[in-house]
Order: C-alpha cells, then sequence, then structure tokens
C-alpha cells in the first residue's frame, strides 16, 4: 500500500508544488497530489522540474482539478458546456505532448 497526502495541507492557498516534495518524503508518504488547475498556465519547465525532483526523491505525483465554474460540463449554458470541453482538449493535448 502506498500513502499520500494533498500538497493543500501544507497551504492556506495554492503554493508552489516543488516546496513540498522533499518534506513529505521526509515525512514518509509516496504520493503528493497538486491541485492543477493552473498547470496550463505554467511554462513547460515548471512541470519538468517537479518531475525530476519527485523522481530524485521517490514520490509519485498525481493532480487533482476540481473545476471552476468556468469549467462545468454540466451548465446550462451549452457555450460554457462548449469552451468546457476546448479548454479540456487543449489542456490535455498540451500535456500529452
Amino acid at each position: 500500500m502506498k500513502y499520500g497526502i494533498y500538497c493543500s495541507y501544507w497551504e492556506n492557498e495554492w503554493g508552489d508544488l516543488i516546496q513540498h516534495i522533499e518534506k513529505d518524503k521526509r515525512l514518509g508518504s509516496d504520493i503528493l497530489k497538486a491541485a492543477c488547475s493552473d498547470f496550463h498556465n505554467q511554462p513547460e519547465k515548471y512541470i519538468h522540474t517537479n518531475q525530476e525532483k519527485a523522481e530524485k526523491n521517490g514520490t509519485i505525483l498525481t493532480g487533482g482539478y476540481g473545476p471552476c465554474s468556468e469549467h462545468n460540463t454540466r451548465s446550462p449554458d451549452p457555450t460554457v458546456v462548449s469552451n468546457t470541453f476546448r479548454f479540456y482538449k487543449v489542456y490535455l493535448t498540451k500535456r500529452m505532448e
């Protein structure tokens, strides 16, 4: 079994993920879950730097995203729904490159 923690445990506001990787491992955690709602706004280097740091520490990174109202797939507004699917398509495509 692996144990993990959500990085928001350490924060009052969403903060930088990398500062928690070593601390998380020292406390015995195997997994660190990050809020990734703004990852699409981060430079590619941000993602790679966090991944490299996690690998050096033997930490598995996971991400979670609680969508904002602009990304509500169940919105009664068809424009919001359409924009939401466009957002996810662009976001996921960019991350898989």
